[in-house]
């Protein structure tokens, strides 16, 4: 008999859209929190956004407990934390485009996101130190990749 329950046929077709992704099970925990009712493409890349979002706003907080509490890190954690503000200020772009589906936007300003992050973690390899918060660190990269992969399913 099949399933009528709408909250588990949202979860699935949030679930078949992340299916797209490379990280299916990691995008349907962090974007079902922020989906609304309305399952069009559009809205699932802005629950996306929101998610990915959240994960940089929770790394900034990491970065800044780990810059109280380790002195020696401060510098290369500050050149994180102003990397981590570029990849939020990226995503603030990315949710502005999406009214006017600017699809070129979203792409280019979520690659940044990526690029902010990456140049986060290119920091700690230059001084052969281990990143103080690598969960936080790549849940971002993640979530920013679930977007891109969204992105691209969204005809132009």
């Amino acid at each position: 008999m099949p399933d009528h329950d709408p909250k588990a046929s949202h979860h699935r077709s949030v679930k078949d859209i992340c299916s797209h992704t490379d990280y299916p099970e990691v995008c349907v925990s962090t974007i079902t929190p922020f989906v609304g009712n309305d399952l069009d493409l559009m809205n699932v890349l802005e629950a996306a956004i929101k998610a990915c979002s959240f994960q940089a706003n929770f790394t900034i907080s990491v970065v800044a407990k780990h810059m109280k509490a380790s002195p020696e890190m401060a510098a290369a954690l500050e050149d994180c934390k102003e990397q981590y503000t570029s990849a939020l200020e990226n995503l603030h772009r990315a949710m502005e485009a999406i009214p006017s589906r600017d699809l070129g936007t979203v792409t280019v300003m979520l690659s940044a996101v990526l690029a902010d992050v990456s140049a986060c973690e290119s920091g700690f390899e230059e001084q052969k130190t281990a990143l103080p918060m690598p969960h936080s660190e790549g849940m971002v990269s993640i979530t920013a990749s679930i977007c891109l992969s969204i992105a691209s399913l969204i005809p132009y």
